[in-house]
């Protein structure tokens, strides 16, 4: 349970209909999108969702996302996301990219970071990931297969996991919730007109 668990910030590029895209949504624990079909509602949704997916175990890039949801196909530009938050007064910030090289038939991880408090706990370029230690540990450099992202695999040596800042960062990323109201199914007095689509974003804590 987090007492105090707000998004600072959320960035997407060259995702679907999304060129470096900001969401202003600083220091919200909830935050109700409503706009027009097209404004790209869905696609901030599914941009969370690839998020949280890779917090909850799924790792493979062709199992998040696909050429497909390039902008325009634009795969000279890597796909990036990026989501600021603070979590009991620790400011966590995760970054991942992805490319599509030439002769690929599926995306690769560009590159990945998590930061704390503006410090890397790991960084990864490509298959060469970087991860920091605290106090007398050494740190760890490793490979890993490009077309897997590295989050759900990494977990820093503690007895304690709350004492783990990939093991917390995954468990509030993991919990998000978001919903997609539809108002064609929405019932009531509350509204004269028709309402317009949207999609809630709640952090469950």
């Amino acid at each position: 349970m987090y007492d105090n668990a707000v998004i600072n910030r959320l960035y997407i590029h060259n995702f679907r209909c999304l060129q470096n895209f900001e969401l202003p949504i600083s220091g919200r624990s909830s935050v109700l999108l409503i706009g027009k079909n097209g404004a790209g509602k869905t696609t901030v949704g599914f941009a969370l969702e690839i998020l949280q997916k890779i917090a909850r175990g799924t790792n493979r890039v062709g199992e998040l996302i696909k050429p497909k949801d390039l902008t325009r196909g634009h795969g000279d530009s890597p796909t990036r996301f990026e989501i600021e938050v603070k979590l009991d007064d620790q400011a966590y910030g995760y970054s991942i990219a992805f490319e599509y090289p030439e002769d690929f038939r599926e995306l690769r991880v560009f590159e990945e970071k998590l930061t704390v408090n503006s410090k890397v706990v790991y960084s990864r370029e490509l298959a060469k990931v970087h991860l920091t230690r605290s106090g007398q540990e050494r740190e760890a450099n490793f490979s890993i297969d490009w077309h897997l992202v590295a989050l759900p695999i990494i977990q820093q040596a503690t007895k304690d996991l709350t004492k783990d800042p990939i093991y917390n960062f995954k468990k509030w990323l993991s919990s998000m919730l978001i919903l997609r109201p539809m108002p064609s199914l929405i019932l009531g007095n509350l509204c004269t007109s028709p309402l317009p689509a949207s999609l809630l974003i709640k952090l469950v804590v």
